[in-house]
């Protein structure tokens, strides 16, 4: 096989791969600006893990952790690049891990994480309820033009 013919093939070869493995922004489905806004006993509720789960299966959820005003911008695939238009149930949880009673046990990591066979006890800061889409009875409808703003405020 002659020089040319060797090195066109690792050219094709090359440019082959390029087009198969890259995804570009241009690739991704079109998102929407989207800000969300955590309230629960009327004051906001800073860090709490926001999730809107599409209610079509072949979407994308778009999250966000909310700021010291309780707000936040949605992301899906990069920072604060919004959702994509679409209805979602929403889901928003906010805990701690639970500390012990025994001092000593909260000043080190145990010597194996990995031994431990019991999950790490946390408690939630926010109605248990709201941690899951499914039962949260938060809804929104993202639209891919106008203003996509939603207030969420919860109670016990």
């Amino acid at each position: 096989m002659s020089r040319l013919a060797i090195t066109l093939a690792i050219v094709l070869f090359c440019l082959t791969l390029a087009g198969c493995g890259v995804v570009g922004q241009s690739d991704l489905p079109p998102r929407a600006p989207a800000q969300v806004k955590v309230l629960y006993q009327g004051r906001p509720v800073a860090g709490a893990n926001v999730t809107f789960v599409p209610e079509v299966a072949k979407s994308r959820p778009a999250i966000a952790v909310t700021d010291a005003l309780g707000e936040a911008q949605l992301r899906t695939f990069g920072e604060n690049d919004g959702a994509i238009p679409g209805a979602y149930k929403v889901a928003i949880q906010k805990t701690v891990v639970k500390r012990s009673d025994d001092p000593a046990a909260n000043l080190a990591p145990p010597a194996d994480p990995s031994a431990s066979s019991e999950p790490t006890p946390t408690e939630h800061l926010l109605p248990e309820k709201y941690a899951a889409a499914e039962t949260s009875g938060l809804e929104a409808t993202v639209s891919a033009s106008g203003e996509n703003r939603f207030t969420f405020e919860l109670t016990d």
